[in-house]
């Protein structure tokens, strides 16, 4: 639904009644799709859930990587501080705002390379989004392949994913943080979870290291 309404966007002639009808039947096309997966035989399910990972995944990276680079050339009120921080350090090698120096330090780079300009400058912001697209595949997979292929496109066509993979903020990355920690910790019980000794040691020593 949120991707075709997107759509009216770009696309002036589609009234929202057809972009409903459209939403409803990506949705039926999608349940058919999972349903079918689940419902292979045994012996030739795994084979094909493969395929069908890999496709379901590469339309969801395909899906989200559009969305997030659709419109890029515009400054918001959040881009301002690490923006302008990193026009600075390009041009006199100063920080002058000193939060999410890693973003700071990374968009100056880029400028010194191929020279100031407001895509070239939100890039790493949208690699780091479409990256947690590929990453919350692995998280929704823990409990089944057809919950990871869901979540995967999802995220991928959610606004609030779309403009925080677009804000020159740490918002991207707080998120990219959060998936691989519930990966390892949650992966971490399921792998241990019959040994509640060695579940305790494990969770203790993962949970301190991603904490630091």
């Amino acid at each position: 639904s949120t991707l075709t309404f997107y759509s009216l966007d770009f696309l002036p002639f589609i009234s929202e009644i057809v972009a409903g009808y459209l939403s409803i039947l990506l949705l039926l096309l999608i349940l058919i799709a999972g349903v079918s997966v689940i419902n292979l035989e045994p012996k030739t399910r795994s084979v094909h859930t493969n395929k069908y990972v890999v496709l379901f995944l590469l339309l969801s990276i395909g899906v989200g990587l559009f969305l997030r680079t659709y419109n890029l050339d515009y400054v918001q009120g959040a881009d301002n501080f690490n923006l302008i921080a990193s026009k600075a350090l390009h041009e006199t090698g100063n920080f002058v705002y000193h939060r999410n120096l890693d973003i700071t330090y990374s968009i100056s780079k880029l400028f010194d390379i191929f020279g100031e300009s407001l895509p070239l400058a939100r890039s790493p912001i949208i690699f780091i989004g479409t990256l947690s697209i590929i990453l919350i595949y692995f998280l929704g997979a823990l409990i089944s392949k057809p919950v990871g292929i869901v979540s995967s496109f999802l995220l991928a066509i959610s606004p609030v994913a779309i403009e925080k993979s677009l804000f020159l903020r740490e918002y991207s990355m707080l998120l990219l943080i959060t998936i691989v920690i519930s990966y390892v910790l949650i992966s971490t019980y399921l792998k241990h979870k019959d040994n509640p000794r060695n579940f305790f040691l494990f969770y203790a020593i993962n949970a301190s290291l991603l904490s630091i």
